[in-house]
């Protein structure tokens, strides 16, 4: 009598699967339990490659997968599972994005002049979250601090104004703010925006045809050859920008001393310790007035005081005539543009000491008068 062993293998799983296939789990948050959907023959046990993060767990014998992640995952992995039985085995792959909600929300300023445009940029939204590449949506939302949302708009990640704003009207507001993660999991906060004043520009001049001094104005005017000392006021200024730089003596002050041939329209720019700029503008307007100055002594002596003839401001007018005479009216001395650079002699030879005149003409204005030598 001969005697066999029969062993007869349960039939293999086959179709294996979860449903669905991929889902997307936030930090802290519970997940409904996810089954199989396997056919064949009875599973022995589930495998599950890689292993779940803490919090998320997997039954071996039923290939569940519940409870909520407790710590920070980030992105998105891709398990094998597999299922056995003693007629062999079946894989499938389910994928987790693993998503947290936003932990702060930033803005990098919250600060803009008055006067401004509508749609000018104030500062630019930034949510902090752990999930690294997570796309985020901004919006406004009621709640603690949103008195003022009405007067911005957000623009992708953009703070912009909805209004034009008055510092001395209200320079303080209030906006709540919600970032929205891809999951849909949120973070908001409450804002101050502050409004600063605008800054003044102004500029000092001269009266026409002669140094007396006019104090600092929106308006200066100076004569040609002559300086008009700028100036910017403002709070919480930390930089300037000058342009053009044409007749300045510094383009990056509050006060540079401005000294155009011609009138000139000049723009700075000022940024405040919040990161905010503005553009103000001032025209020096220069008067061609023919504004010069003739000394009357002259002491050609060589001890470096008053040896030439000096004509203050005439540098400016180069296009002029010069002529020096004796009281019988021969003629001494006669130049075009003159430099500064007489002193006192007639074809070489120096001039007695006296009394002599001169007449300067410059464009259609002549000036007379006398020089007094001494030696």
């Amino acid at each position: 009598i001969k005697t066999a062993k029969l062993i007869v293998n349960d039939q293999a799983p086959s179709n294996f699967s979860y449903n669905p296939s991929s889902i997307a789990v936030s930090y802290a948050t519970g997940i409904s339990p996810l089954k199989p959907i396997i056919s064949g023959g009875l599973v022995e046990s589930y495998s599950i490659s890689p292993t779940l993060p803490a919090g998320l767990s997997f039954n071996s014998t039923t290939g569940i997968i519940s409870g909520s992640v407790n710590t920070r995952v980030n992105g998105k992995i891709i398990y094998t599972i597999t299922a056995i039985n003693s007629g062999g085995s079946a894989t499938t792959t389910f994928t987790i994005n693993f998503n947290s909600a936003p932990s702060e929300l930033n803005l990098n300023k919250s600060n803009l002049f008055e006067a401004n445009n509508i749609g000018d940029l104030i500062g630019f939204l930034n949510a902090v979250d752990d999930d690294k590449n997570d796309s985020h949506y901004y919006e406004f939302v009621s709640g603690a601090g949103d008195t003022d949302n009405t007067n911005f708009r957000i623009s992708s990640n953009q703070l912009r104004a909805n209004t034009i704003f008055n510092f001395s009207t209200k320079n303080k507001y209030f906006v709540r703010i919600k970032c929205i993660d891809s999951g849909g999991l949120s973070f908001e906060k409450e804002f101050l925006i502050s409004i600063s004043q605008t800054p003044t520009i102004t500029g000092t001049g001269n009266e026409l045809g002669s140094k007396t001094f006019i104090p600092a104005s929106p308006n200066p005017e100076i004569s040609k050859g002559f300086s008009s000392q700028l100036n910017v006021t403002g709070s919480d200024l930390v930089s300037y920008s000058w342009s053009p730089s044409t007749g300045l003596s510094a383009t990056n002050i509050a006060n540079p001393i401005a000294s155009p041939e011609y009138t000139t329209n000049y723009a700075v720019t000022v940024t405040n310790r919040y990161g905010s700029s503005t553009t103000k503008y001032i025209t020096i307007v220069v008067n061609e007035d023919y504004f010069i100055t003739p000394h009357n002594i002259l002491t050609p002596n060589g001890d470096g005081e008053n040896d030439i003839w000096i004509i203050e401001n005439i540098n400016s007018y180069p296009d002029n005539d010069v002529v020096i005479f004796d009281i019988t009216g021969n003629v001494l001395f006669k130049t075009k543009n003159y430099k500064n650079d007489w002193n006192g002699t007639n074809s070489n030879q120096p001039l007695s000491d006296g009394t002599y005149y001169y007449i300067i003409r410059i464009g259609n204005s002549t000036k007379k008068g006398f020089i007094t030598i001494i030696k």
